[in-house]
């Protein structure tokens, strides 16, 4: 919930029996998927702040509970023992995690129109600081995710979309290491949009989109786009223009000033083909 006043909060619960998984690192293959049931319970409570017309920042606690459980997916190993012997995991990365968080957003939005920008940005920068409870009260990290898009009018409603994005994960003193769910990953409808959701997943990951949207009729727009992305074990330490991942393809936007209605798009990879529809922006 959002109220006047600027207070946010969030309850959530969610359990996934068939969720997917592939390894570590950017070189895990597709041929090692395995499957995980994962239970989650999040409660997050906020103030938003507007500090200039373009700027607001968020600041919130919250506390996670994620629980860990053999795949239900009958076509996937799903024990747990023996994924972490297939994909030479340690019992921490495949641990449950109970943790409390203070976290800060900030957000600059300088578009011109919410639902069909042609000019203007919009930075974003996520700093969260995390502790462990019960009986993971030696788990500590940071994370620290900063994500830009800029929007161009190249022609009578060309626009060229540029995005950026980097996450990084940092656990801190004799902290053990971080269970796979909870670090970066790329994959899905947002993030390297031609790979199933955490196709790669690592400590920190970077990303770059391209995108050009195009007018169809009224306020329908088309577009075509090409994502690059890798994961890392340390972005600073081994960044590297090898092994980066992509995916294209294009869809159509149903749209007006203040939000997008619609999106349905196709993503190609050289592993998958995927198919999004959705009534909501992610981009």
């Amino acid at each position: 919930f959002r109220a006047a006043s600027g207070v946010t909060g969030l309850f959530q619960y969610r359990k996934s029996p068939r969720t997917r998984f592939y390894g570590l690192g950017p070189g895990s293959r597709e041929s090692d998927e395995v499957a995980f049931t994962l239970e989650e319970t999040e409660f997050r409570l906020g103030g938003l702040q507007r500090i200039l017309s373009t700027t607001v920042v968020d600041l919130a606690a919250g506390y996670r509970i994620a629980n860990l459980y053999d795949g239900r997916d009958p076509g996937l190993e799903g024990d747990l023992d023996a994924i972490r012997d297939m994909l030479d995991l340690s019992d921490a990365d495949i641990g449950a995690s109970r943790y409390w968080s203070i976290e800060v957003i900030f957000e600059n939005d300088t578009r011109n129109h919410q639902g069909q920008p042609s000019s203007g940005a919009v930075e974003r920068i996520v700093f969260s600081y995390n502790h462990g409870a019960g009986d993971t009260d030696d788990l500590r990290f940071t994370s620290l995710e900063l994500d830009w898009r800029y929007f161009v009018n190249l022609y009578k409603k060309r626009i060229l979309v540029l995005r950026g994005m980097v996450q990084s994960m940092d656990t801190h003193g004799d902290s053990p290491d971080l269970p796979f769910y909870l670090r970066s990953s790329l994959g899905g409808r947002e993030l390297l949009r031609g790979y199933h959701p955490r196709r790669f997943a690592d400590n920190d990951m970077a990303l770059v989109t391209l995108e050009y949207r195009y007018p169809v009729w009224d306020v329908i727009d088309g577009f075509i786009f090409l994502d690059e992305g890798r994961v890392f074990d340390e972005l600073t330490d081994d960044f590297t223009f090898d092994n980066w991942r992509y995916s294209a393809g294009g869809g159509i936007r149903i749209f007006n000033h203040k939000a997008v209605n619609l999106i349905a798009q196709v993503a190609f990879s050289d592993e998958d083909v995927r198919f999004y529809f959705q009534l909501s922006d992610v981009f």
